[in-house]
C-alpha cells in the first residue's frame, strides 16, 4: 500500500506548518477540495475591489482575501477563502505547482512526480529556495525526507515510522540534530487525525481531515479550533471559530451546486456581522469565471478565475 504525501511547509508558529500525508486510499483530489468540474490542468485566480461605474460593475485595486477581517487564522484562509492564488494539478488531480499570495507572506510549491505518480521532490518557499526530497522503500512507503537550501545545506531531515504500510509518525530534525517537531498520525475508519508537537513534546496544533484531504477539524494550543461542516455535495455549510472552547465566530453558507450563493458572519452573540452574496458567470464545464460579492446588494468584490483544461 503506496504512501502519497502532499506536504506544504511553512515556518511553524509565525506561519502555519501543514502536512498531508496519506495511503493510497488518502488521495488528495484538488479539483474536489476547490469544487472543480472537469479535466482541470489550472486555475488562476484574481481578486478585486469592485468599483460601480455607468458601464456597469468595473474590477478595482487587486486585493487578497475579501474575508481577511473576518477569518484570521492563516490555515482558514489559505485553505478555504483564496483570492489570489494559481495552482496547476496533474491528471490525477493531485498538486503540481501553487502560488498563493497574501498581505503577509508568499507560498510557492512545485511538486516533482515518477512515473507511478509518487512525490520525488518538492520546491517550496517564496521563491523555492527550499528543496525536499523524499525517500520510499520497497514497497513504496515513504520513509524520510531532506530539505536543502539552494546551496546544498540541510535545513530539515524527517524520519517516518511505518507500521503495517500505513505512516506513523514523522519526526523532523533540524541542521543541528535536533528535534524540531513530531507528527503522530491516527487513521481511523474514515478519517486521518494528524497531531503536531514541539520537540519538547508541546501539543502545538492537530488536523482532522478525511480521505480525500478535506480538512473538518483545525486545533491550535489547546485553545483555538475551527469546525467545518460540510453537504452531501462536499461544499461548506458552516465553519465554527472556538477561542478555550467558546464559540466565538460562526460563517454559514448557502450553497448552490457546490458553489457558495450567501455568506452570513455571526458574531459570539449570534449577531450577523456581516452578509454577502454571490453571483457567477461560468464556462462550459460548470465551473465559474467571475464572481461577484455583493454587501447588503452592493458590489464589494470581483473574482475572476482562469481556468485550463487537459486536451
Amino acid at each position: 500500500m503506496k504512501l502519497k504525501c502532499v506536504k506544504v511547509t511553512l515556518l511553524l508558529l509565525s506561519i502555519i506548518l501543514f502536512l498531508s500525508c496519506s495511503d493510497k486510499e488518502f488521495v488528495i483530489d484538488y479539483r474536489l477540495i476547490n469544487n472543480l468540474k472537469g479535466d482541470v490542468k489550472s486555475v488562476n485566480s484574481k481578486l478585486y475591489n469592485a468599483e460601480l461605474k455607468s458601464s456597469g460593475i468595473e474590477k478595482g485595486l487587486q486585493i487578497n482575501s475579501f474575508l481577511s477581517e473576518y477569518v484570521d487564522n492563516t490555515l482558514a484562509q489559505l485553505y478555504l477563502i483564496r483570492g489570489d492564488f494559481y495552482i496547476e494539478l496533474t491528471k490525477q488531480g493531485e498538486l503540481k505547482s501553487l502560488n498563493h499570495f497574501t498581505m503577509q507572506y508568499t507560498s510557492k510549491i512545485d511538486n516533482v512526480y515518477d512515473e507511478n505518480n509518487n512525490l520525488i521532490k518538492m520546491l517550496s518557499g517564496a521563491n523555492l529556495e527550499h528543496i525536499t526530497t523524499y525517500t520510499t522503500d520497497t514497497d513504496g512507503n515513504y520513509v524520510a525526507d531532506t530539505t536543502r537550501d539552494k546551496s546544498g545545506d540541510m535545513i530539515y531531515r524527517s524520519e517516518y515510522i511505518i507500521e503495517d504500510n500505513k505512516i506513523k509518525e514523522v519526526a523532523t530534525y533540524d541542521a543541528d540534530n535536533k528535534l524540531r517537531y513530531r507528527v503522530e498520525y491516527e487513521f481511523n475508519r474514515n478519517s486521518l487525525v494528524q497531531s503536531f508537537k514541539n520537540g519538547d513534546g508541546k501539543y502545538i496544533l492537530k488536523i482532522n481531515c478525511s480521505y480525500d484531504g478535506v480538512v473538518h477539524e483545525f486545533f491550535r494550543d489547546d485553545r483555538e479550533k475551527f469546525i467545518i461542516n460540510r453537504d452531501g455535495d462536499n461544499a461548506i455549510e458552516e465553519i465554527e471559530f472556538y477561542d478555550n472552547n467558546k464559540l466565538i465566530k460562526r460563517l454559514v453558507f448557502v450553497n448552490d451546486n457546490g458553489d457558495m450563493k450567501l455568506l452570513k458572519i455571526y458574531g459570539a452573540n449570534e449577531r450577523v456581522i456581516n452578509e454577502y452574496s454571490f453571483k457567477y458567470e461560468f464556462d462550459d464545464y460548470g465551473n465559474w469565471t467571475k464572481r461577484v460579492v455583493y454587501v447588503e446588494d452592493v458590489p464589494k468584490y470581483i473574482n475572476v478565475r482562469e481556468i485550463e483544461y487537459f486536451k
